[in-house]
């Protein structure tokens, strides 16, 4: 089994309310790298990975 993919998983803990602070500071670095590297995708977590949840 040489050709295993690997599989990116990003999880954001929190439950509830608390769900909302690291979705907040995903979205701001989002922002913020998008303005320094126009055109970025680098911060978007659906181009980083396979699977995004909470």
């Amino acid at each position: 089994m040489k050709n295993k993919k690997k599989v990116r998983i990003l999880t954001l803990d929190g439950g509830g309310i608390r769900g909302i602070i690291p979705a907040t500071i995903i979205k701001y670095i989002e922002e913020y790298l998008e303005k320094k590297i126009p055109g970025t995708t680098i911060a978007d977590p659906r181009s980083r990975t396979n699977l995004s949840c909470g």
